[in-house]
């Protein structure tokens, strides 16, 4: 990551980067990555979000999370009470670095950012909320505002997504150099590493209620219609197969805009369909799934499916952005298209029915993130990107 005379500096004088974002669960989880590898290699990192239900979490693990509440309503983008706020907290924190993440957090934290004067504001785009699934005049509302947002408050834009980068670059939102492909990562060689589990997987299944020859097919995220939930309940219904156990770990929030109620999920709680909640170690659950479905209509860069790829997971996703850039119809997993309960329901027949099939995009997929997606790299390239940025002596 840096040599042993810039760690050095460093340590002397370590530049400080905030990580900013809405809620706690993204900083816990989809940031943890980001936020050990630069405390790692020798920055002084703070976080900045609403930390509510993991102030726990953040405290056992010694990490700094200024608590601080930012509404994901895309209405509140413009709050000019959220941005004085914000404003507030970086002007005293000093950091040289503000890193936003998530859409409406990068929204009021950008102007904030460069209100309290930092130097540099790097915003990494998890997946742009105007895409091929919206209307045009939504797109173009959207796309308006990210562009006039790149051009007035952003240094650097990161993309997970290589489609995003693209449309970026095509319609000149900055800079080349300022555009970055960086990729979502996941950690192949130690946590998602399927070898780690041979001696675990009996005790696991044991666990779940599973016999030795059930079937599993796995979910994991926010049950909010969007996800495509109720799509892969249906087709596991529609199975008919007893031996077949659908996982699904996530929460169900009718609070959220498109929550689904108990009622529309009542339906589906069959003893083969397991509803685990949140789960924190989803590698345990994946080391015991033989098929993985993400079945979203909208999705930036998902890595859940990379965590189910590492895992030895065949996995079937939407032909959506983000997905599609991931899985090669037929050589890494399988795609269909969003909303065809048909047709997830033919996928997961076809990979039921064919284990040597089974068996070969469990090994491509692996294959494909060990190539492509380990953490250990990712994480590298973009410590490079902020000592570029810090432009470290």
């Amino acid at each position: 990551m840096t040599d042993r005379s810039e760690r050095k500096i460093m340590k002397n004088h370590p530049p400080k980067i905030m990580l900013l974002c809405a809620v706690g669960a993204t900083m816990a989880i989809t940031l943890r990555q980001l936020y050990e590898h630069l405390e790692q290699a020798g920055y002084d990192v703070v976080g900045l979000c609403s930390t509510a239900g993991y102030e726990d979490q953040f405290a056992a693990e010694n990490k700094r999370v200024i608590n601080t509440k930012i509404s994901r309503s895309i209405r509140s983008a413009l709050n000019p009470i959220t941005i004085l706020r914000l404003r507030k907290i970086i002007r005293r924190e000093r950091p040289d670095i503000v890193h936003v993440h998530t859409p409406v957090a990068a929204l009021l934290g950008r102007v904030a950012a460069k209100l309290a004067g930092v130097k540099t504001v790097i915003y990494t785009v998890h997946g742009f909320h105007f895409h091929e699934r919206v209307s045009h005049l939504k797109y173009w509302i959207l796309s308006a505002v990210e562009k006039i947002w790149a051009r007035l408050f952003t240094d650097q834009l990161w993309f997970v997504s290589a489609e995003d980068y693209a449309l970026a670059k095509r319609r000149k939102f900055k800079r080349a150099d300022r555009l970055i492909l960086i990729s979502n990562s996941v950690d192949a060689e130690n946590r998602f590493n399927s070898d780690h589990y041979v001696d675990a997987a009996p005790a696991i299944r044991t666990e779940l209620g599973l016999s030795e020859t059930d079937r599993t097919i796995a979910f994991a995220g926010r049950l909010v219609r969007e996800k495509g939930i109720l799509d892969l309940l249906e087709a596991h219904r529609r199975l008919g197969r007893p031996d077949v156990h659908l996982l699904i770990a996530g929460t169900a929030a009718e609070s959220e805009r498109d929550g689904l109620s108990e009622n529309e999920l009542a339906p589906y709680r069959t003893p083969n369909v397991h509803f685990l909640g949140f789960v924190g170690d989803m590698e345990r659950i994946l080391a015991v799934t033989d098929i993985f479905v993400l079945p979203s209509y909208r999705e930036g860069f998902p890595v859940c499916t990379l965590e189910a790829m590492s895992m030895d997971c065949a996995t079937i996703v939407t032909n959506i952005r983000g997905s599609r850039e991931q899985i090669e119809d037929g050589m890494n997993g399988l795609i269909y298209p969003p909303g065809n309960v048909e047709a997830l329901e033919h996928a997961l027949r076809r990979l039921l029915g064919d284990n040597a099939l089974l068996q070969q995009l469990q090994a491509a997929a692996r294959q494909t993130i060990l190539e492509k997606y380990n953490e250990r790299i990712i994480m590298q390239q973009q410590m490079k990107l902020y000592q570029q940025e810090v432009q470290l002596p």
